[in-house]
């Protein structure tokens, strides 16, 4: 039974023999979120319109002149309705997540990131016939990256250790140098391929929380890495 907190405002009940119903099993066999989509489609303009208006109702007055984390509805508008929704590597729960994902000159934070980078690491992942394929990287391996030079990389200050200060700093690094292990045999993350099997690995990247990303291409078998910058002139 379909639990009512859970129910889509959107939801339609069919007459017995409808074709609608044909329609509506068609669209839930689809492997993925964007399976039937590419990239450079244009999406209906009635879902594009709706999803604004949805966007739209209950904004306060000067919702533009508020700071990134402040709510953007009135008191009475900026739930979704129900408790949350699952994307699996984050749960949307209040509709200031999507609000920040349609204004314009917004930076999205690492939560949409993970999501949009998620579906599509999933659908290379069911997509094995494929000649190229490709995994992502979500946003914590670029820290992981980050903690481990800086505590690996020799110091110019020249600091002597103690034993036990020697043995904390072995600690820890040993247990990030394992989760970064992990993701590039694909153990911890959701639909997750090893490394061996892809051609390339996709690596978001924020520049020191400042609102801006950039995307890192880690070309395996020609040993380089491409960075695309939006801001690079």
């Amino acid at each position: 039974m379909t639990s009512k907190v859970f129910t889509s405002p959107y939801t339609t009940e069919y007459a017995s023999g409808s074709k609608a119903i044909e329609d509506q099993i068609e669209e839930q066999n689809q492997q993925f979120a964007f399976d039937g989509f590419l990239i450079s489609d244009t999406m209906p303009s009635s879902v594009i319109e709706e999803f604004k208006q949805w966007v739209e109702e209950g904004l306060l007055k000067f919702h533009a002149k508020k700071k990134y984390d402040d709510d953007h509805y009135k008191a009475k508008s900026y739930s979704l309705g129900f408790h949350e929704i699952d994307f699996v590597v984050s749960h949307a729960q209040i509709k200031n997540w999507f609000y920040l994902m349609s204004q314009k000159n917004t930076c999205w934070n690492d939560e949409h990131i993970d999501v949009i980078f998620y579906h599509l690491r999933k659908k290379s992942k069911l997509k094995s016939d494929q000649d190229y394929r490709f995994t992502i990287t979500n946003y914590f391996f670029k820290n992981y990256i980050d903690k481990t030079y800086s505590r690996c990389y020799e110091d110019d200050t020249d600091t002597v250790l103690t034993t036990q200060q020697y043995y904390v700093e072995s600690a820890r690094v040993a247990l990030i140098e394992e989760a970064i292990t992990h993701i590039i045999k694909g153990y911890c993350m959701s639909s997750g391929l090893p490394w061996h099997q892809v051609d390339e690995v996709y690596v978001p990247i924020n520049c020191n929380e400042n609102f801006h990303w950039v995307l890192a291409v880690i070309a395996l078998k020609d040993r380089h890495i491409r960075i695309y910058d939006s801001l690079f002139r």
